[in-house]
């Protein structure tokens, strides 16, 4: 439907035309707001709201009552304070009309909202709005402020109010504190809101005691008025009750009784409920121990007693619903009294009935919503036990044990409520049912890990014991129910022998069995918990060996599994990572057990072949390795070649998969070779390590690494996931300390890079290869020996050629007086940011230990290009290789202890780029750099500023040039800022000094004097 067109002035009629045909389908909603909206923003938009306002329709009213609050919102400074004064009458005459005419509520309220945006004005002054209100209300029309005097009492003025009236008071003066509370108590500006309405205490009180205290009140107008009632005590908490006068404080305080009795009134329980549980959770100490009492009198009432049967029953009818809200409440809110005073009969009332909610029937959502802030409960219940138990000290206070006690029966109610009911339940239910499920698990588990500090080793043989009667009733969901809780406590006890003989118990029993035979039927989820037992507890089977073949036994079974694989192999790869040393004697029934499984899930190889690795890391020395390493390699040159055949077969996916599974698994054996961080260190050995490596057997094991390594992502070099895991496999060697299958000749790794920067791989391909190659040279900076030299020597030269300009040819030197940077213009051969950052950052990592391949002559030629990216990233706005070009200058400035001929090729770099490096800086300083940018600038300048005798000449002639920008700072203001930062001689204040000379340059005047 298009807008009705308006032709000629527009009318009333016109209007109300205009705002109904919002409320039809279709309408061009966009065009008919972009009509009204003019129409308020206009000079006459004031008369547009009296207009609207007139209007016979409600809908039309609304709107213009909305009109008034946006006009007051967006014109208010065109008003003068008579305006204003004259404003104020106007809505008042308008509420007080329309009230008299019984209008609509909505149209009302929005009237009321019209008059909080006044009162919420800068240098409005309306004091006492409700008594002004209630006073037009009174006198049938407005009253002016300064009358209000000649008024009566405000009790005396409720008892000539209407209903209407007493409603829209009080739906004023709810949203005039929701609104005051949005805004800052802190600043002049705000501040008098809070005042005034502290004012209008001595109003709301006595209105809602009138209202509360009155038997025959309306439940519409009573339930505004808890609602209100509400709202004050919200902001009494969060505004002024410290400022305020302490009378009406308490007398705010006094009304709570009177609320009380509404809990009896069955209209008004859910209301009442809301303003208990809302003032419980959020200002618990707004309630006096009296009314604590009185609560708990209630929750431990008859009446409670047939709301929570009728949960129990999976009745969950709006009361008992709400009285559970108003349990959970009370019991946050009151947990250190009802944990201290478990003697007392109220307090193990109430601590029963928080024990029964945990035994609601049915896994609905409201029944699990229920259980879930049950066992959240008695978890906040453990956590205050036992942070008094830590204050107590040795002298354990007498209500402990009971609270021991109860915490040991919520374990009990919540473990049977976590139980997963049948299958066929499961089935029916929708995503947010499961995701309560889920949420109600994760609850217990935390409630089963806070109890251990209280209950100990009792809590773990009470679920172990639950365990094996599950197992011998073959009641598989209990058994899953019972090892879970075993699961939790397992980073308290895995370490801990003390939990041996009940777990001894459970791996002695036919669980093994019981989870392999296809006859017991056993669930899914029962049979994944039973795995996770065996992850979780792995530690136990380092401990107690002899169970080590049955379990291992029992997890390959699963390997087979179409759900079950991933988590029996990620069982078997933390058994092997804990009892490799246990378990070198099968290393060949290993090797056999594997082999039905070598065309399995690829995800399930690549574990097993890293746990069998673990195995063989732990065997004496490394010729023993050799053979069960070659049988492992068999397994993994199997995917390679599948990989082949399957690329030549034009099966581009299968052969990803294949090649992706080879070198995963590669990196797999690598890692678990590496010799764990807990391993032994023999101080009395020799410190020679005879390289096995060297030898025919070993050199042709790694041969073998590299073919695969070279084959794979030859194949597959399109793909990027291919050349990461290919990366990943040379990085596995890096981290070694000592010769062995992964410590690759450094020339693999030359070999790679070369490969990388001349095959046309993507810019994320080279980018995985150059920081590969980075990590190579940053962990073999300090090694000696020719190799390591002539591979940095040689992978440096390619990461060279990659960063030329892709025109003109360089000098080896650049003229000494072209200092403004013009000629660092050309494009560099790549112009990826992270290609340029890894580049960049090689560079880097050569220094200082690699100056000599960084220099060495087949890369001199090559130089200056780099040196030309590094100081155009500088001034690019590029973040990567900005970073990147500023951490390799900060170091290339510094001062190294190097070789009188090295020193010399590095004075005459800083001799040709010092000037420009400078200039690049005070680019930067003077306004191009972004303030996240300054302190990765302020690196490199202040490392300058200490390391070169020539940094004052070359940054004065920076200052006086085209490179500083800004035109905000003078010669003077130069010079002095110049002095400043070369007499902190690159100390921790120049950053700040950085920051200063940035800001003035971005137009902020700052004192550079000081």
């Amino acid at each position: 439907m298009t807008a009705p067109e308006l032709n000629g002035k527009p009318t009333l009629v016109d209007h109300e035309r205009l705002i109904n045909a919002l409320y039809k389908p279709g309408a061009d909603v966009a065009r008919i707001n972009a009509i009204l909206t003019g129409y308020q923003r206009s000079q006459h938009g004031w008369q547009f709201a009296d207009e609207l306002l007139r209007s016979q329709d409600a809908q039309v009213r609304f709107f213009g009552a909305l009109t008034f609050t946006i006009k007051i919102n967006t014109d208010w400074d065109t008003l003068s304070a008579e305006d204003a004064a004259a404003l104020l009458e106007r809505l008042l005459a308008w509420l007080v009309q329309l009230v008299q005419a019984g209008e609509r509520p909505f149209v009302i309220r929005k009237l009321c909202s019209a008059l909080v945006a006044y009162f919420l004005r800068p240098s409005t002054s309306w004091k006492r709005c409700l008594r002004h209100l209630l006073s037009c209300f009174a006198a049938g029309g407005v009253v002016g402020p300064d009358d209000l005097a000649q008024f009566p009492s405000t009790h005396e003025l409720l008892i000539q109010v209407s209903t209407l009236q007493l409603k829209t008071t009080l739906w004023f003066a709810t949203a005039l504190v929701e609104e005051v509370g949005k805004t800052s108590s802190k600043t002049n500006q705000t501040n008098h809101f809070h005042e005034q309405a502290a004012l209008n205490l001595e109003t709301i009180v006595p209105l809602l005691h009138m209202l509360l205290s009155k038997q025959k009140v309306e439940y519409e107008v009573a339930k505004e008025a808890i609602k209100c009632y509400q709202a004050w005590v919200n902001y009494a908490h969060r505004s002024f009750v410290i400022d305020a006068p302490n009378k009406d404080v308490e007398n705010l305080k006094f009304l709570t009784p009177l609320l009380l009795q509404k809990l009896t009134v069955e209209e008004l329980f859910e209301d009442t409920v809301e303003f208990f549980t809302d003032v419980l959770v959020n200002y618990p100490a707004f309630f006096s121990p009296v009314i604590y009492t009185c609560l708990a009198a209630i929750l431990t009432s008859e009446s409670a007693k047939v709301w929570l049967s009728e949960l129990n029953a999976g009745d969950f009818g709006d009361e008992a619903q709400d009285f559970s809200r108003l349990l959970f409440a009370y019991g946050d809110a009151a947990v250190q009294d009802l944990a201290r005073n478990s003697q007392d009969h109220q307090s193990q009332q109430v601590l029963s009935h928080l024990l029964d909610l945990l035994d609601i029937e049915g896994h609905g959502r409201a029944e699990l919503q229920i259980c879930s802030q049950a066992v959240e409960f008695w978890q906040t219940y453990t956590e205050h036990a036992t942070d008094s138990l830590f204050t107590a000290g040795q002298d354990q206070e007498p209500w402990m044990a009971l609270a021991k006690g109860y915490i040991a029966k919520a374990l009990q109610h919540s473990w049977a409520k976590i139980r997963s009911p049948e299958p066929d339940v499961v089935a029916s239910w929708d995503s947010e049912t499961r995701a309560d499920f889920r949420s109600l698990r994760q609850d217990f588990t935390d409630l089963v890990q806070a109890s251990f500090t209280l209950l100990g080793l009792s809590a773990f043989e009470h679920f172990a014991q639950l365990a094996l009667e599950s197992l011998r009733g073959q009641s598989w969901y209990d058994l899953e129910a019972a090892l879970l809780g075993l699961n939790a406590l397992s980073d308290a006890l895995a370490e801990d022998s003390a939990g041996d003989e009940a777990l001894s118990n459970i791996f002695r029993s036919r669980l093994f069995d019981d989870m392999m035979s296809p006859v017991m039927e056993v669930p899914l989820q029962t049979q994944v918990t039973a795995l996770g037992t065996i992850t979780d507890y792995t530690s136990f089977f380092e401990r107690q060996t002899e169970f080590l073949p049955n379990m291992l036994s029992f997890l390959f079974t699963f390997l087979g599994h179409p759900t079950l694989a991933n988590v029996a192999a990620k069982a078997i790869s933390s058994t092997c990572s804990s009892c490799r040393k246990h378990l070198v004697p099968q290393i060949n029934d290993f090797l056999q057990a594997y082999e039905p499984y070598s065309q399995a899930d690829p995800g399930v190889k690549e574990k097993i072949i890293g746990a069998i690795a673990m195995i063989i890391q732990a065997l004496a020395s490394d010729e023993e390795k050799f053979n069960p390493l070659s049988s492992l390699l068999a397994y993994v040159e199997k995917d390679a070649t599948c990989c082949y055949e399957r690329r030549a077969a034009g099966r581009i996916e299968e052969a990803l998969i294949s090649g992706l599974c080879a070198l995963r698994s590669l990196s797999n054996i690598g890692k678990a070779l590496q010799t764990p961080d807990e391993a032994v260190i023999d101080l009395e050995a020799d410190g020679i390590h005879p390289d096995a490596w060297s030898l025919p057997q070993g050199k042709e094991l790694q041969s073998r690494v590299i073919r695969i390594l070279h084959s794979v992502t030859g194949y597959l070099s399109f793909d990027n996931t291919i050349v990461e895991a290919g990366c990943q496999v040379l990085r596995t060697g890096y981290k070694e300390t000592t010769p062995g299958l992964f410590c690759l000749p450094p020339d693999v790794t030359v070999d790679f890079v070369a490969w990388g920067c001349g095959s046309g791989l993507s810019y994320t391909g080279v980018t995985y290869i150059l920081e590969t190659a980075t990590a190579m040279v940053a962990r073999r900076k300090s090694a000696s020996g020719s190799s390591t030299s002539n591979a940095a020597s040689k992978i440096w030269n390619y990461v060279l050629k990659l960063a030329q300009p892709s025109s003109s040819k360089h000098k080896a030197l650049l003229p000494n007086d072209e200092y403004n940077l013009t000629h660092v213009t050309d494009e560099p051969f790549t112009t990826d940011p992270e290609v340029i950052a890894s580049c960049i950052g090689l560079g880097e990592k050569l220094i200082p230990h690699h100056f000599p391949s960084f220099f060495a002559p087949e890369n001199l030629i090559n130089l200056p290009g780099f040196f030309k990216l590094c100081l155009q990233s500088l001034i690019t706005p590029e973040i990567m290789p900005k970073r990147a070009a500023a951490s390799f200058w900060a170091m290339f400035v510094q001062k190294h202890d190097l070789p009188d001929e090295i020193e010399a090729k590095v004075q005459i770099a800083m001799h040709e780029y010092g000037p420009q490096l400078c200039h690049a800086l005070i680019r930067n300083i003077s306004g191009d750099a972004a303030r996240s940018e300054l302190d990765v600038i302020s690196l490199p300048f202040k490392r300058m500023i200490f390391a070169q005798p020539q940094a004052r000449v070359w940054l004065s002639d920076a200052l006086q040039s085209d490179s500083f920008t800004s035109i905000k700072v003078d010669d003077t203001m130069k010079r002095l800022w110049l002095q400043k930062v070369m007499s902190l001689r690159g100390g921790a204040p120049t950053n700040s000094a950085v920051r200063e000379l940035w800001m003035t340059c971005r137009g902020m005047n700052m004192d550079y004097a000081s």
